[in-house]
């Protein structure tokens, strides 16, 4: 997985959510949605992100 990349994952109840990689650390990866990721590069800064574990990642790409 790289930063920026767009990824499948399992969220709490089962839902799947596409998201992109902010940073990955160890067993988690840190995402957020797309406009969020959009939005802080426009500001510079970090944008607001959730860590899941890495278990939780159903497709790369």
């Amino acid at each position: 997985m790289k930063v920026g990349q767009t990824i499948k994952l399992r969220a709490y109840g089962g839902e799947e959510l596409s998201r992109l990689v902010v940073r990955v650390d160890k067993d988690v990866v840190v995402v957020c949605r797309l406009d969020e990721y959009e939005k802080a590069k426009k500001e510079g800064r970090e944008p607001v992100a959730v860590g899941f574990r890495l278990r939780d990642v159903i497709s790369e790409g």
